[in-house]
């Protein structure tokens, strides 16, 4: 068998289903899985962290008008270590929900001392 042969293949649940859950249950496995398989499709490479870094901000950059500077997104979750956010931009996350249509999704986060 070459590597990189396929195995198996499964079907998720849709994305918006997927969101809903990880933002509601603050789920990091689907946060992390997200957050690669953007780099993927953005970019047309494997799913790594690297790639969903490097996606993310682009996008942000390019659809929000969030320049992330020298902010360090090492995971989708939040959870790594290697996080690095400075505290003169630390409003940036904010900044995604300013825009109408982004500002729909705020119901979809947990609520603050929710299940």
């Amino acid at each position: 068998m070459s590597p990189g042969t396929v195995l198996a293949t499964s079907q998720s649940a849709p994305l918006h289903d997927l969101l809903r859950i990880m933002l509601k249950k603050s789920d990091n496995m689907i946060a992390d899985t997200v957050f690669r398989t953007i780099g993927h499709a953005r970019f047309g490479v494997p799913g790594t962290w690297r790639a969903g870094s490097d996606a993310v901000r682009q996008i942000l950059r390019q659809q929000a008008g969030v320049d992330l500077g020298n902010t360090i997104i090492a995971d989708g979750s939040g959870l790594s270590r290697h996080n690095l956010i400075a505290p003169g931009d630390h409003d940036a996350g904010a900044a995604v929900y300013r825009p109408a249509r982004y500002r729909a999704q705020l119901h979809l986060h947990a609520a603050a001392g929710g299940p």
